[in-house]
């Protein structure tokens, strides 16, 4: 997924582990920023508030737990096209 200004947002039900692929940027967890680069592996435990901004083609892999969470993104601010989806993977029976 390539990211360039997520927006602020929960997930109620899934846990979220983001990989960085390439590129850099920052990911911020309830006030905490993280920087990412290449290789780093970022846990979002579910009601965690966060967002990433990218910086450099920031491109990441995506792993939700449980898996068919689409609908669970809870926006807690509004947002336009922000992500670019290449693939998303989940955890075959991690329900």
């Amino acid at each position: 997924m390539r990211i360039y200004d997520a927006k602020w947002h929960t997930h109620e039900h899934i846990d979220e582990f983001y990989y960085v692929i390439d590129g850099r940027g920052t990911m911020t967890l309830d006030g905490t920023e993280i920087e990412l680069h290449k290789a780093v592996i970022v846990y979002v435990p579910r009601g965690t508030r966060h967002k990433a901004v990218g910086q450099n083609n920031l491109i990441e892999l995506l792993l939700y737990m449980p898996l068919g969470v689409m609908h669970d993104i809870q926006k807690l601010e509004q947002s336009q096209a922000v992500v670019s989806p290449i693939c998303l993977v989940g955890f075959v029976g991690a329900r």
